[in-house]
């Protein structure tokens, strides 16, 4: 078992139109950047909401 990287953003609350809340809706596409060293994921990949919903939880081990 490998160890993963992970990366999280964030952005300054000066940008114009921010939610001072710091919520939002859901949002409607999720870009997911990988670092695939061996070419077995394809380039792009276009799932429903439980793919995306079970790729993204289990890069987070």
């Amino acid at each position: 078992m490998s160890r993963k990287q992970q990366s999280f953003i964030s952005y300054r609350d000066h940008i114009p139109n921010h939610v001072k809340s710091g919520t939002g809706p859901h949002p409607k596409t999720i870009v997911f950047l990988t670092a695939d060293a061996f070419g077995v994921l394809p380039p792009i990949s276009k799932l429903n909401k439980n793919s995306a919903a079970y790729h993204f939880l289990s890069g987070l081990h």
